[in-house]
């Protein structure tokens, strides 16, 4: 008698163990199938297990796994944050891109907290008479979320007519975005704007994102009056990363 405490602590403590691996990986054996595993690698702040659908209704109505946003939570929603649900909605009713939306509801005093990683691949975009920024026509993103030089950029791959990837990371309603894409402009039109800076099909470039040699080389183009070739890559933060230039 005296020996049969100690024979079952082992047993015990394997239980606890197994309990506790079991935790671990509930998270993961829980996870969504199907396009949710892709979302793996683009969600750094979101569990995949917490993936919300969200599907936005003909009448305007947002729902988030089947529940209608009352007019209340979505009077708390900025233009961008609405805007993000629209495009997560879009997105994953097309199967476009990669969608993770964790959308916090309260219901007194209302709230609404959206956490996402939204990644479309590819889009087109285009910059609308207000400035601000319309991805695939019909949603719009307010052009205060890009700094000048993706603007730029934008306003390149929209007079090229090229798609662009997009990805939009939500944290706490706060939107940061992110582009990749490859634009190639031929013939282009090289010129001056009246600070003389160098522009491209009117689209004023900063000399810091051409560089010396490249600067040199479409002054000489402008100065001359001679149209280029011009590809631009942009890569994961969204400015103009790598140039390449010919004639035309």
């Amino acid at each position: 008698m005296p020996n049969s405490r100690p024979r079952l602590a082992v047993p015990l403590m394997v239980l606890a163990v197994l309990a506790l691996m079991l935790t671990a990986i509930a998270p993961v054996l829980a996870a969504p199938s199907g396009t949710a595993g892709s979302r793996l690698a683009l969600t750094d702040h979101i569990l995949p297990g917490d993936c919300d659908v969200i599907v936005l209704e003909g009448d305007g109505d947002i729902l988030v796994n089947g529940v209608a946003l009352t007019v209340a939570q979505l009077a708390l929603l900025d233009a961008d944050a609405l805007a993000a649900l629209q495009l997560a909605a879009a997105a994953d009713a097309s199967a476009a891109g990669t969608v993770c939306v964790n959308v916090t509801l309260g219901v007194s005093p209302p709230s609404v907290v959206v956490d996402a990683d939204i990644e479309l691949r590819p889009v087109t975009v285009d910059i609308n008479a207000d400035g601000d920024v319309a991805l695939d026509g019909d949603i719009v993103l307010d052009a205060g979320l890009f700094d000048a030089d993706m603007i730029a950029a934008l306003m390149l791959a929209a007079d090229a007519g090229a798609t662009v990837c997009v990805t939009l990371t939500i944290e706490d309603n706060v939107i940061t975005v992110a582009l990749d894409a490859v634009i190639e402009l031929c013939p282009a039109t090289v010129g001056f704007d009246t600070d003389g800076n160098i522009t491209l099909n009117g689209v004023v470039i900063s000399g810091d994102l051409l560089g010396a040699d490249l600067t040199d080389l479409l002054t000489a183009a402008a100065t001359a009056n001679v149209d280029v070739c011009v590809v631009v890559t942009i890569t994961d933060d969204g400015l103009p990363s790598t140039w390449s230039s010919r004639p035309a």
